[in-house]
């Protein structure tokens, strides 16, 4: 953001094209009444302005000058919280794939805390060896964002789906989000609640510590046996 003081030096030498509102046919009309740059349209008479361009007139001068009075467009909300990742090489292991997917939907369920945010559709997306690509989901009575639960329904997606080996990426996405959902907590069963304080101090503990600081006992038991294998 330019503070008044600032827009003579920072703008002021840049050509007209560079405003907004102003095309090819709106910079040829400012070429044509001897206006090149920015500073020479912000010291040109405002009212001969709106008479040659009519109402962008107007607003191209008040750029030139440093006024902005456009409403200021805020972040909008996500429509969906997606993570996959492409596995390196082939992967032929039904439990690796499963326990990517678990990390996924960990990193999923994460992002939808972080921003307040619950989901009505679980989705999953596989690419097969032959790079076909498939999404499967299902819609929930009621909106979650618990790492367990989008979990239980991502892996029984997956397992109802796989078909055979190898796979090349998997996915999870939460959609149907809803902002006002998120306290409604009289709302869930009692295993989402346990499992949403659960994840909002898993969350707390990463955020100080760090993502490794918390792993589930899953993944490190896979991860052991990786390190056993290589051994």
């Amino acid at each position: 953001m330019l503070r008044p003081e600032d827009v003579s030096g920072a703008i002021w030498p840049l050509p007209v094209k560079e405003l907004p509102s102003v095309g090819p046919h709106t910079e040829k009309k400012l070429k044509q009444a001897g206006i090149k740059t920015i500073g020479q349209l912000a010291k040109f008479p405002k009212n001969r302005i709106i008479k040659m361009l009519g109402s962008v007139g107007e607003s191209i001068h008040e750029f030139a000058n440093g006024i902005d009075t456009r409403e200021i467009e805020t972040e909008q909300e996500p429509k969906s919280i997606c993570e996959e990742t492409t596995f390196p090489k082939d992967v032929y292991d039904r439990e690796k794939a499963l326990t990517t997917l678990l990390e996924l939907t960990e990193r999923v369920g994460y992002r939808l805390r972080r921003k307040k945010l619950m989901g009505r559709i679980v989705a999953i997306k596989i690419r097969f060896g032959d790079f076909r690509t498939i999404t499967r989901s299902r819609m929930l009575e009621e909106a979650v964002n618990a790492d367990g639960t989008i979990y239980r329904i991502a892996r029984e997606l997956f397992l109802s789906n796989c078909g055979k080996p190898p796979w090349r990426l998997v996915g999870v996405q939460v959609s149907n989000l809803d902002k006002g959902s998120y306290e409604q907590v009289s709302l869930f069963s009692s295993i989402e609640k346990k499992e949403r304080q659960l994840g909002k101090v898993i969350d707390e503990i990463r955020e100080r510590y760090g993502r490794d600081a918390v792993k589930r006992a899953s993944l490190i038991s896979r991860n052991e046996s990786s390190e056993q294998r290589r051994l």
